[in-house]
């Protein structure tokens, strides 16, 4: 019996280590996709905040013109209060 689970033991051993090696091989190939991956997602997200950003700027400077037009002719527009 005493042999029986000293290989037992033994089996699980490697089994462990064999496990353990699978587990860090693993982890590292993973470690080298997900920050390539994740490079892509802020790049994207980025570039999409730059179009959001220029939109933003674009219609502030046409809203400045607007207003910059409106009052060199007199005649910004007023909008009536509600009664």
């Amino acid at each position: 019996m005493r042999k029986a689970a000293q290989g037992t033991a033994e089996w699980l051993t490697k089994q462990h280590g064999q496990n353990e090696g699978s587990l860090e091989q693993s982890a590292t190939q993973t470690a080298g996709v997900c920050p390539r991956h994740l490079r892509v997602v802020l790049t994207s997200e980025q570039e999409n905040l730059a179009r959001a950003a220029e939109r933003v700027q674009d219609d502030l400077s046409k809203a400045q013109e607007d207003a910059s037009a409106a009052g060199e002719t007199g005649g910004a527009k007023t909008i009536p209060a509600d009664p």
